[in-house]
């Protein structure tokens, strides 16, 4: 029987309002770790995480039963 193997990969960047410097060292641990939590949760694996004091990125691989929901309304520049 044939079956279909999928890992979509994902890059997320999250930016504060303004690009105000709002995520400071103590603030960015917590981040961290929260984020990681609920990659963990998900089971789909954190492959890289980053912040500066304007925004936050991570690099996420999901599992292909959840699938990656694609809307506009979602998507801004």
């Amino acid at each position: 029987m044939s079956q279909t193997l999928t890992r979509p990969l994902v890059h997320f960047i999250f930016s504060t309002r303004n690009r105000e410097d709002l995520i400071e060292p103590e603030i960015e641990a917590e981040l961290y770790v929260y984020i990681g939590g609920v990659c963990l949760t998900s089971e789909s694996p954190l492959l890289s995480m980053g912040a500066m004091a304007t925004f936050e990125e991570e690099f996420v691989g999901f599992l292909g039963k959840y699938g990656v929901p694609y809307d506009r309304r979602y998507i801004w520049t």
